[in-house]
């Protein structure tokens, strides 16, 4: 006797179960012209068939039930056939757009300028998207006479015009991609170790397959728009400041604003009027203390913080072109709307330069973490590397900086002797007095102030060496240029705002009308 329980939790006997399997199959095959690949799908027909069978089948008996392995091979081979099927159900539907319509309006359109051309033949042209190969024919255009090609040249057409290819816009689609696909190969050169990796990561995560050389060339392509928003976007802001034009908000917020500096040298192919191939990358870093999150840790009984906001801007080049990203990047997080700005460096004499010009009102500190690497490695010339005297030397100079006792530790390095102090290739005196308004560390730690600049050196690790400083690698000025500044847009979160938005704009997408999306492209 069969009871309730014995019954499968889907039961294709069930009355209307034929009914609507032929429904099913009389909707899909609606959809398909009857040149369709009718193989592909009964495919599909019969992933579903199987699919059921295994739920009614696997139902039934409790120690033979039906797992999420099983249930994960359907739904791959669920994907993998939805795709093709998909992919074969658009070349379709494109071949029966009756392109006349497009064909004559470009006539017309053509004409008007005194231009006439002729249909000549099909063309087949494929183009790469995040879901599969587009494959379809197209009629193209030619001049009437060599007088109309020559009229047509100086318009600016291409030799051959296709009109299908203008109404869908893939026209001018660079590297036979869709938009969207070059932002996924763009966001995935960033974040690979290279051109070779982020062509087998693309391979593995959309199936888009290209060459290394490819993968370079479109990540310069979108590197080079955002970069060149970047630079516009810097010089406005320069430009503002020293015309006097700049307006900043009269009341202020009670947080603090910071804003770091760090640099990291980068390999590259080309040399300067010195003769080397090394260029400082330079990275700005801006956060402000609106948001923070505080954490109290028990074990250490100190408050620790967490900064949810933050952006980063890196060029490669000279110290007076960054200073415009510099600014830019300032004002962008605030600067002038904080009642305190703080710019924490590694003490290099532009970076003051930079400060007294951009943001004279802002409180300059040399890193905590700078100073003390350039009195340990002054320390190890001074005491010939002997590290029993140098490591607990340079811990109390170290000790009295942060106490406040400047001058204290000041005269302990000049009682070293000036036989010693020449013995290390760093003057250290000079360096603290260069640096000398701003290491009263006492004040600083009294307001609340960091010291050291701990987040910028993780973002010079993450943004300008991570990605650029594998071994052997020497780089394009270009290209070095268009990876940090994707890398910096990743990094500070602004992907989708600041690389994908604008790049839709720039190729005359508009995202609403983008109804799929990719894996990062709109996320």
């Amino acid at each position: 006797m069969t009871t309730d329980k014995d019954k499968p939790a889907l039961d294709e006997n069930s009355a209307d179960y034929e009914e609507k399997w032929d429904q099913l199959i009389r909707d899909l095959r609606g959809a398909f012209p009857s040149s369709a690949d009718e193989k592909l799908l009964y495919d599909f027909i019969n992933i579903i068939k199987d699919a059921i069978y295994a739920f009614t089948s696997k139902t039934i008996d409790i120690n033979n039930f039906i797992s999420i392995s099983i249930i994960e091979n359907i739904l791959s081979a669920f994907n993998s056939n939805i795709k093709l099927l998909g992919t074969e159900l658009i070349i379709n539907l494109i071949s029966q757009i009756n392109q006349d319509i497009f064909i004559d309006q470009k006539k017309r359109e053509l004409k008007e300028k005194g231009v006439k051309v002729r249909k000549y033949r099909l063309f087949s042209k494929s183009i790469m998207t995040l879901h599969g190969t587009i494959t379809y024919n197209r009629m193209g255009l030619i001049p009437a006479t060599p007088d109309h090609a020559k009229k047509l040249t100086e318009l600016g057409e291409q030799k051959i015009i296709f009109p299908l290819d203008e109404a869908i816009g893939a026209a001018n689609l660079p590297f036979k991609l869709t938009v969207p696909a070059m932002l996924e190969v763009a966001y995935w050169v960033q974040s690979s170790s290279s051109y070779e990796s982020a062509a087998k990561q693309l391979k593995k995560a959309t199936g888009i397959v290209l060459a290394a050389e490819t993968i370079r060339s479109i990540a310069n392509t979108i590197g080079k728009i955002i970069f060149d928003i970047d630079a516009k976007d810097a010089d406005n802001a320069f430009n503002l400041l020293k015309s006097g034009a700049l307006e900043l908000p009269e009341e202020q917020k009670s947080h603090i604003l910071y804003l770091l500096v760090d640099g990291a040298m980068l390999h590259t192919r080309e040399k300067n009027a010195e003769g080397s191939t090394w260029r400082e990358n330079k990275l700005g870093l801006a956060f402000s203390t609106e948001y923070f999150k505080r954490s109290y840790d028990k074990k250490s009984s100190e408050t620790k913080f967490r900064i949810n906001k933050r952006e980063y801007r890196a060029f490669v080049g000279d110290a007076d072109t960054f200073k415009k990203h510099f600014f830019a990047l300032a004002l962008k997080n605030g600067y002038g709307s904080f009642k305190e700005t703080v710019l924490l460096s590694d003490g290099a004499t532009w970076i003051r330069s930079v400060k007294d010009e951009l943001c004279p009102d802002a409180q300059q500190i040399l890193d905590f973490h700078h100073l003390c690497k350039n009195v340990s490695d002054f320390a190890k010339g001074a005491f010939a590397k002997d590290e029993i005297k140098y490591n607990p030397w340079s811990e109390n100079i170290c000790k009295l900086f942060k106490e406040g006792q400047a001058e204290e530790a000041i005269t302990q390095i000049r009682a070293l002797g000036k036989k010693k102090m020449l013995k290390s290739s760093i003057n250290l005196l000079s360096y603290i007095e260069n640096n000398k308004n701003n290491i009263d560390y006492q004040k600083y730690i009294k307001k609340g102030y960091f010291i050291d600049s701990g987040a910028i050196e993780s973002g010079r690790r993450s943004v300008l060496q991570q990605r650029l400083k594998q071994p052997g690698m020497r780089w394009n000025i270009d290209s070095g240029q268009y990876i940090v500044t994707l890398m910096s847009k990743v990094k500070s979160d602004l992907w989708n705002e600041e690389v994908v938005e604008p790049v839709l704009d720039y190729y005359g997408i508009k995202k609403e009308n983008t109804i799929f999306s990719g894996i990062h492209a709109f996320f």
